[in-house]
C-alpha cells in the first residue's frame, strides 16, 4: 500500500476470522464467518461504497487480535507489528466508478481445507 496513492471507498469490513483458541484439527470448525454461505468454509455479502471515486482494486490484511486490551498485529493500513506478511491486492478487470451510497461491492469467499487455500471474489455495481 505504500507504493500506491489510494483512499479506502468502503469502511473496513471482516471476510473470514480463524478461532485460534481452540485446537487445531478441523480448521472448517474454528473459521468463524460473518455471514456463511451455502456451503462450509464460504461466505458472501455486499457492502456499500462509502466514498465515491474511481476502484481499481481491493486490498486485504491480516490481523491477529491476540486478547482483549491489546491492539491488534496487523499489516493493514496503520498496522504494527508484522513484517512477515503483506497485503493482498486484487486488481479488478476493469476500473469501476463508484458512488457512495449508491455502489456496492459483492464478495465472495471460500476457505479449502486440505490445500490451506483461500479464494476470493469481488465485483462492483
Amino acid at each position: 500500500m505504500v507504493i500506491f496513492r489510494w483512499r479506502p471507498l468502503t469502511p473496513e469490513f471482516s471476510v473470514m476470522d480463524f478461532d485460534f483458541s481452540k485446537p487445531p484439527g478441523d480448521l472448517l470448525s474454528n473459521l468463524l464467518c460473518p455471514r456463511s454461505g451455502p456451503e462450509a468454509g464460504t461466505w458472501a455479502d455486499t457492502v456499500g461504497m462509502s466514498s465515491t471515486g474511481t476502484c481499481h482494486a481491493v486490498v486485504m490484511w491480516l490481523e491477529y487480535d491476540l486478547c482483549d486490551g491489546v491492539p491488534p498485529v496487523s499489516c493493514g493500513p496503520g498496522g504494527v507489528g508484522m513484517h512477515h506478511h503483506r497485503q493482498m491486492v486484487w486488481f479488478l478487470e476493469g476500473e469501476a466508478q463508484c458512488r457512495a451510497g449508491e455502489s456496492r461491492l459483492s464478495v465472495a469467499a471460500g476457505f479449502e481445507e486440505e490445500g490451506c487455500e483461500l479464494s476470493v471474489r469481488f465485483q462492483v455495481s
